[in-house]
């Protein structure tokens, strides 16, 4: 894989570059972004080539809907970058003529970005290529949130340029091949709901980290397995393995937060549900930083603890605390988990990844298609 960060700036100066990059932020009712994290996340790229190269063409998506649009995702841009032209794709051709910096609006609204006929992705990026043109263009992939997906400017755009990862990309498959193989004592906090879709992670993960502790809905769906009530509890109907189920390393809560019918909440011990009571959130074993009386050294946190939509957040409250006064190198990412923990605690953590169901796949898998169409 080629990267960004090795190639020479003055090589730059002569190119025009194409690049993905993962925009896909949240936008509240009035159209204003919620969460500039991602943003935030390409910007050390984006300077870099605006700096040094010729020309460059940013593409990326927002929403699923194809009338969603990048419009404040542009505005926030221009406060850094004064000369950002913002167009739509119909209108690229005459943009490249007078301007050197160009966001082209959501590519998603293209239905060839997305479509399974691989004639119809190529078709689209022939499109690309015959504006922009080929002889003096290099594209740049710097979206690892969608690297997940195979679409046209993630997995065919790399097939037709010489193309480089980005400075996001390259540190994304830093740490989290870090978080593959961590070192001991490790910890894997799984939260968020699904079993059935976590459980080959979980397996793997089984082998390489010394304790997974388990919560959210997930946790919900090994009581319900190990045979205790769980009332109104959010469960799902996966079938957990006897070996995952009872396995020495996983690790359940021993005291959760549950309310009644009528919303009154209570402490209790997991297997003391009522069939009227519905499992909120959950408390963390005292002991949780520990392994065998030795301090955890490196952690790794995907999912929400708790039910953090209705406003209980004790669980994860606790665990941020708990992090704040540790010396763990503590890793974490995902859209939900961000939202759970807020953007005054990322400080605590070594590394947020930008990626949801990018970063599970790449600890389940250790490639994508994004990355592998870069090789």
């Amino acid at each position: 894989m080629r990267l960004l960060s090795q190639l020479p700036i003055d090589e730059l100066s002569t190119k025009t570059v194409i690049v993905r990059l993962g925009f896909n932020v949240p936008i509240d009712k009035d159209g204003h972004i919620i969460d500039n994290f991602r943003i935030k996340s390409a910007l050390p790229t984006l300077k870099l080539l605006s700096e040094h190269a010729k020309q460059v063409i940013i593409f990326s998506h927002i929403g699923r809907g194809r009338d969603e649009t990048l419009a404040p995702v542009a505005h926030e841009l221009q406060r850094d970058f004064t000369g950002l032209h913002f167009t739509q794709w119909r209108d690229l051709q005459p943009a490249l003529q007078e301007h050197r910096l160009i966001l082209v609006e959501n590519i998603r609204q293209d239905p060839r970005e997305t479509s399974r006929d691989i004639k119809d992705r190529e078709a689209l990026v022939e499109d690309i290529l015959r504006l922009v043109g080929r002889d003096q263009s290099i594209f740049v992939q710097d979206a690892f949130s969608v690297c997940h997906r195979r679409h046209a400017s993630i997995v065919d755009l790399p097939r037709f340029l010489l193309s480089y990862a980005g400075l996001l990309l390259e540190q994304e498959v830093k740490q989290l091949t870090e978080a593959i193989n961590p070192p001991e004592p490790s910890l894997f906090i799984l939260g968020g709901a699904k079993f059935a879709t976590k459980e080959p992670l979980i397996r793997k993960f089984l082998k390489t980290y010394d304790k997974i502790f388990i919560a959210g809905a997930i946790a919900n769906e090994f009581f319900k397995e190990r045979g205790y009530e769980i009332g109104r509890s959010l469960v799902y109907d996966a079938k957990i393995p006897h070996d995952i189920l009872y396995n020495k390393r996983v690790v359940l809560p021993n005291q959760v937060l549950v309310a009644d019918a009528d919303g009154h909440t209570i402490y209790i011990s997991p297997d003391n549900l009522m069939p009227d009571m519905r499992i909120v959130d959950v408390v963390l074993p005292q002991d949780l930083l520990k392994v065998n009386a030795n301090d955890v050294s490196y952690m790794l946190w995907n999912g929400p603890l708790g039910y953090y939509e209705g406003g209980y957040t004790k669980g994860t409250e606790s665990l941020l605390n708990i992090l704040s006064k540790s010396k763990v190198e503590a890793i974490t990412g995902g859209g939900d988990t961000l939202a759970t923990i807020g953007e005054s605690n990322r400080p605590i953590f070594t590394y947020i990844s930008v990626g949801g169901g990018a970063m599970l796949k790449f600890l389940q898998d250790g490639q994508l298609p994004g990355i592998e169409a870069l090789n």
